[in-house]
């Protein structure tokens, strides 16, 4: 189950590279908020992790914990009772990992899109990515490429 844990957070990763939500590390910071930048074709923008991030389920769970990232600034990983897990993007889409055997919460939001584990299909964009899942032993996961 850790196997596929680890899958899932590469799998957003690799997204997040690969489609990008135009997001660059940016050295601006605001009251110890992280921040980023995204381009927009009137210019360069800072928007803080704040912004983008809502842990509101919709079905009343608050995050036990969040993920610390060092140098990723697209995106916010929280987790809840149970091993769930809530991808925020500075695009707006969250993703709620599910763990494997674990139902999926009643009354979740509208915007929420479902990731249930084990994840066992995956279409991955760029090939240049591929070592990562062969790192994680993953590569059986992968059902397309391009």
């Amino acid at each position: 189950m850790q196997r596929d844990s680890w899958l899932v957070t590469a799998f957003l990763t690799c997204s997040l590279i690969l489609f990008g939500t135009g997001c660059a590390a940016s050295s601006a910071a605001d009251a110890g908020n992280q921040a980023v930048t995204t381009g927009a074709q009137t210019g360069p923008s800072t928007t803080l992790v704040d912004d983008f991030r809502n842990t509101d389920l919709g079905c009343g769970w608050d995050p036990v914990s969040s993920m610390e990232l060092d140098y990723a600034r697209c995106f916010t990983i929280d987790t809840y009772e149970g091993g769930y897990r809530l991808a925020c993007l500075a695009d707006g889409s969250r993703y709620l990992m599910v763990p494997q055997g674990a139902e999926i919460p009643a009354g979740l939001a509208g915007d929420i899109t479902i990731i249930q584990q084990p994840v066992s299909d995956v279409y991955l964009v760029a090939s240049d990515s591929m070592c990562l899942f062969e790192a994680l032993g993953a590569m059986d996961r992968i059902t397309v490429s391009g």
